[in-house]
């Protein structure tokens, strides 16, 4: 219903991104992603993107994509709720995307609900 309200409104894409991504639903997620990413460049909706593509075993995509959210993050103020909770927990997620690994297991997309 909301999408269909604001079908413009970067953060509606965003947060159907992040649930369906949060779910294990990556093919699902990933539409909203990218229309999120592409209607709001700031990296602001990139931690989405990222476990979604990690989830497909995008991992060259998906370290990049969560390397520019915590470049975002970190430059929020005050700290966004994900930096103030995952920030040095992130930058072993990147580690782990680098290493071709996906890091986002089904206890961590829990911990992130």
């Amino acid at each position: 219903m909301t999408l269909a309200l604001s079908p413009t409104y970067p953060a509606v894409h965003y947060a159907l991104c992040w649930g369906y991504a949060l779910e294990g639903m990556a093919e699902e997620a990933l539409p909203y992603c990218e229309e999120a990413v592409a209607r709001d460049p700031s990296g602001a909706s990139q931690d989405g993107r990222a476990i979604a593509l990690a989830q497909l075993g995008r991992y060259a995509e998906a370290a990049p994509d969560l390397r520019r959210y915590v470049a975002w993050a970190r430059r929020q103020q005050p700290a966004t709720r994900f930096e103030r909770q995952h920030g040095p927990q992130a930058q072993r997620w990147i580690l782990s995307l680098d290493r071709k690994v996906n890091p986002f297991t089904s206890a961590t997309l829990a911990a992130l609900h």
